[in-house]
């Protein structure tokens, strides 16, 4: 049988017990005597848009169905409501204008039927709670969360309306970087959240919020939860979250970290580059079985354009065990960074040049050793060019000296991804994926061009001993 959600028009599939929630937007779907949601055959089916996103969605239901008929104020904390922006499981979006200042925000309010579960108002508490406690840019900002006449309200940062979704679902696809950019911005919002020991656990493209210059403000902390809470407003088994963005331990119920947020956020940045969430599917139920059982196909199979080694760095992010998934956000991020145009920084370009000075350095005492090996071996031919055989003792200095740099840079880069002043400074060498080792013909080539173009002074020492032997040879 399919049941179809009136809130998103996606059809959810079962076979055995109707589902409660929809599996697309995570609202309560409900109840067949209340006559809302037609139960249709195959071949009624309708199709529903190909987004999985809602816009304020989750999936806690009012508790024991209760419901109340509470009127919404028109004034709350100071400011009056202008319009419903829209309506999530548990709460609505108003835009609002403070009396006295004129200022436009955004205003909470908890939904009326939510209003007798004293479990649903404490979540709503700990969300502006939560929520309040990060200040940052990449955030949406909370300006008061405070209740007024027994109705719990937050107070936000008025956004232009724009999300992630909805960019997605007017232009398709974004590109490459394009999507890594916007993806960047979550995760430096949510890097804040985490810092602060707040996981988010409803990370969906719907809940990334663009301002009015393109940048992403992370929102909608309504299933945030802190780490360090002693209590557990969330009950026991139950699952919240939005389905095709959630990891697999957030279906299974199991404890969560920030884990759980870096495979939504992976999902998210799936969705930005191919138009659709890792698991797609229309039967809702198999989706769900589908995260915690199944690998998701690679981007590739539905955008070609898109890099292979981008396509694993993502992958990565959705492994279904977390042991394989980055470890954290700052993981991620610099797998990412690879793939953007190159923007050397202050402090980047002071790090590569720390790392040079130190390699160099080694170099350095290593060719000042083969030097004065020569020296002791073929005497002072450096300070004597009519010395016998000063022209091959040349050759095989600079022979020498060129194979030390050649040796050094390039084994190292290409064993290891890096030589000892680059790991000190936390720097490695990738081909142009962002994510291989160079192989030994790539790093043997690349130390071999940078040291002619290093000490292209010294290839000026053949010629020159050259000249100077044959004006000895011909002088009185």
């Amino acid at each position: 049988m399919h049941l179809v959600c009136e809130i998103c028009l996606h059809v959810n599939e079962f076979t055995q017990e109707r589902p409660r929630f929809c599996g697309y937007c995570g609202k309560p779907l409900p109840s067949s005597s209340e006559g809302k949601l037609p139960t249709v055959s195959a071949a009624e089916q309708i199709v529903p848009p190909t987004l999985d996103f809602d816009p304020l969605g989750e999936t806690l239901a009012p508790r024991n169905g209760s419901a109340t008929h509470a009127r919404t104020p028109e004034e709350i904390g100071g400011y009056r409501l202008i319009r419903k922006l829209g309506t999530g499981g548990m709460g609505s979006v108003y835009e609002a204008v403070h009396l006295s200042s004129g200022q436009r925000a955004a205003v909470k309010l908890i939904n009326p039927e939510y209003l007798s579960s004293p479990q649903n108002i404490g979540r709503f508490r700990l969300e502006g709670r939560l929520a309040s406690s990060i200040a940052h840019p990449r955030c949406v900002f909370v300006f008061a969360a405070d209740e007024e006449a027994g109705q719990p309200y937050i107070i936000m940062e008025l956004m232009p309306g724009t999300n992630l979704a909805d960019l997605v679902n007017k232009n398709g696809p974004l590109k490459t970087t394009e999507a890594i950019e916007r993806i960047l911005d979550v995760i430096e919002g949510l890097q804040e959240a985490h810092r602060l020991g707040v996981i988010h656990r409803d990370v969906k493209p719907s809940n990334c919020f663009l301002d009015v210059d393109g940048r992403v403000k992370v929102g909608d902390f309504g299933l945030a939860k802190s780490q360090s809470a002693e209590g557990d407003l969330t009950r026991s088994g139950t699952f919240v979250g939005t389905v095709l963005f959630a990891s697999p331990e957030q279906i299974k119920c199991q404890p969560l970290d920030i884990q759980s947020d870096v495979y939504s956020v992976a999902a998210t940045l799936y969705f930005l580059l191919t138009g659709r969430a890792p698991f797609h599917d229309v039967d809702m139920m198999a989706a769900t079985a589908r995260i915690v059982t199944d690998d998701p196909l690679p981007m590739r199979t539905y955008k070609s354009e898109i890099p292979e080694a981008l396509d694993r760095v993502v992958l990565r992010g959705i492994e279904r065990e977390k042991v394989k998934r980055w470890a954290d956000l700052a993981e991620f991020r610099a797998a990412l960074l690879p793939f953007l145009p190159g923007q050397l920084s202050v402090a980047g370009l002071g790090y590569r040049f720390g790392a040079f000075v130190f390699d160099w350095a080694v170099v350095f005492a290593a060719l000042m050793i083969i030097r004065l090996a020569f020296a002791v071996f073929f005497g002072e031919w450096m300070n004597d060019p009519m010395a016998p055989n000063f022209y091959s003792h040349v050759i095989r200095g600079v022979l020498l000296s060129s194979a030390t740099w050649v040796s050094y840079f390039g084994l190292c880069e290409w064993l290891l991804g890096f030589t000892p002043g680059k790991w000190m400074f936390g720097l490695r060498v990738r081909t142009a994926n962002g994510i291989d080792a160079p192989r030994w013909w790539q790093a043997l080539s690349r130390a071999g061009l940078f040291y002619l173009l290093w000490y292209v002074d010294y290839w000026l020492v053949v010629p020159t001993a050259i000249y100077m032997r044959s004006r000895g040879s011909v002088d009185p």
